[in-house]
């Protein structure tokens, strides 16, 4: 009994340690600001990778574009961020 309790502990810090990499990470290389002058092309662009993104199982760099893409109003980047929070996603 103990021995699975540690071995789920020692999952869940993997886990842990895992998430707080991929934060640091994302801060560091992935969080750059979008340019604010996007124009509709620029945007459809940019929504096309976080939909490539998002299909290949990158939640967090598909959150990171969507969210982006949200704040300025792209409506369709608006929906799938709303998707992502309601699967669990972001």
């Amino acid at each position: 009994m103990l021995k699975t309790i540690v071995k789920a502990f020692d999952l869940i810090t993997r886990q842990v340690k895992f998430c707080l990499a991929l934060a640091m990470l994302c801060v560091v290389f992935g969080c750059a600001p979008l340019p604010q002058n996007n124009t509709a092309t620029e945007m459809d662009t940019l929504y096309a990778h976080g939909l490539a993104a998002y299909s290949s199982k990158d939640y967090a760099a598909s959150l990171i574009v969507f969210r982006q893409l949200a704040d300025r109003g792209y409506a369709p980047a608006q929906y799938n961020l709303g998707v992502m929070y309601d699967n669990g996603h972001g």
